[in-house]
């Protein structure tokens, strides 16, 4: 394997992308890597948010426990925790600050002295070092609402954080804040036969029952359901039944139900020394970054149903001894089968962003595709896209009859005609079979 210092590695990266900035998205020729089109980058993020700069890895933001939606009652006493790696080698010190949005991620337009108590930006630093090295690392955690900052409004937020020294803004996080008002009940009826690869499509439902005598629903309601947390995917109600009073039945028509084979892949890097069904090879190099090597996947056109993992078993290690290693994916696809389009990786490790640097190219040598993502040791969700012209296909290299677990939210704004900006007023989540 070639050796890298990991330094190297994220300078490459840089360079990689600087050089590319011009481009559109292409084809493949040869080994060559293309950039997609800035408009792919952050297909599965919302419109707006900004993801992690190459020194910042592992950035998590949940309730409760890794994987745990960011959703927060209004006035309930409840946490966010943000946490992630700076590969920086200093202690520095962050700013943290908050914007609010309506329910499509416009900016609300709102003062933050009208949805934020106490100050309007926050700061925190105290990182914890790693005991491993090549890299090391500091892992910081901040936790929100606090003393100093909180939220006085429900609605979708925007948590930034940037560089106290420098103001180099390092990344956002999207998190949302509900008033519990109502009562939303989601619910789902599997299709078939919705499209020519006759895939199981997921059609959702919401009951949304109100007291509120002011409520004109036909106007002030705004219903999405998203799948998997992604939220810059969410899917707005297109169907509506207000017969009966104080009831909103709202509901995706057929044509827009989600793919219930929405296939992933998944990464058990627990040790990067030690040998495993995923891991076939290894290097510590020395000095350099640890290089490992999986085992290839293979797209399964079988007709027997394939047991996969779901979107929320991205988990990285929580352990201050946590190594990170250059990753080498490998992806079989049979040659009738290769896509009309450039392959990415896109997982956890990454935060789910199309990336140049995790672009998969063709090895004439082996016969697959292979492509590298930096990834610290834990439990990821990932997958293969392509970029046909000037779509994203996320479902073309998936298994015809992937059998995988999903999660569901239904969030359920209401318009506040006075300030004009959406209220988020009821969620409501299930986990399908």
């Amino acid at each position: 394997m070639v050796k890298l210092k990991f330094n190297q590695v994220v300078i490459f990266l840089v360079l990689l992308v600087s050089a590319c900035s011009g481009s559109q998205t292409g084809y493949y020729s040869g080994d060559n890597r293309v950039r997609p089109s800035s408009a792919f980058l952050n297909e599965f993020t919302v419109p707006g948010q900004t993801t992690a700069v190459d020194m910042v890895r592992s950035v998590q933001l949940y309730r409760n426990s890794p994987g745990q939606a960011p959703i927060l009652q209004l006035g309930s006493g409840q946490n966010l925790t943000l946490r992630f790696d700076d590969l920086n080698s200093e202690l520095d010190q962050f700013r943290v600050e908050i914007t609010h949005h309506n329910s499509d991620w416009s900016d609300s337009g709102l003062l933050p002295n009208f949805f934020l108590q106490g100050f309007h930006t926050d700061t925190f630093g105290g990182g914890n070092k790693s005991r491993s090295q090549n890299p090391s690392y500091l892992t910081y955690t901040y936790t929100f609402p606090n003393s100093q900052m909180r939220v006085t409004r429900s609605g979708n937020f925007m948590m930034h954080v940037y560089r106290q020294h420098n103001n180099q803004k390092l990344f956002s996080m999207p998190f949302f804040v509900h008033e519990n008002t109502g009562e939303s009940v989601i619910s789902m009826e599997e299709l078939f036969n919705q499209d020519a690869r006759y895939l199981r499509h997921h059609q959702l439902f919401v009951n949304y029952r109100y007291e509120d005598t002011s409520i004109i629903p036909q106007s002030d309601l705004r219903v999405f359901f998203v799948q998997n947390q992604f939220w810059g995917q969410a899917r707005r109600a297109d169907r509506e039944d207000y017969s009966e009073h104080f009831n909103a039945r709202l509901y995706l028509s057929r044509d827009r139900a989600f793919i219930g084979a929405y296939e992933f892949f998944d990464l058990g890097l627990g040790n990067i020394d030690q040998y495993s069904q995923q891991i076939v090879d290894f290097d510590f190099g020395g000095s350099s970054i640890p290089s490992v090597s999986l085992n290839r996947d293979v797209i399964n056109l079988n007709i027997a149903p394939t047991n996969r993992g779901s979107r929320l078993n991205s988990s990285p290690s929580s352990n201050y001894e946590a190594r990170y290693a250059l990753v080498r994916f490998n992806l079989e696809i049979p040659a009738a089968e290769f896509p009309n389009g450039s392959i990415y990786l896109v997982g956890g490790f990454n935060n789910w962003s199309i990336n140049p640097s995790n672009q998969m190219y063709f090895d004439a040598t082996t016969g697959l595709f292979s492509g590298e993502a930096i990834v610290k040791e834990g439990t990821y969700a990932y997958k293969y896209v392509v970029l046909e012209g000037n779509r994203v296909n996320d479902t073309i290299l998936d298994a015809w009859f992937a059998s995988t677990r999903h999660e569901y939210h239904v969030l359920v704004y209401l318009r506040d005609n006075t300030f004009h900006y959406d209220k988020l007023v009821s969620t409501s989540v299930m986990i399908s079979d």
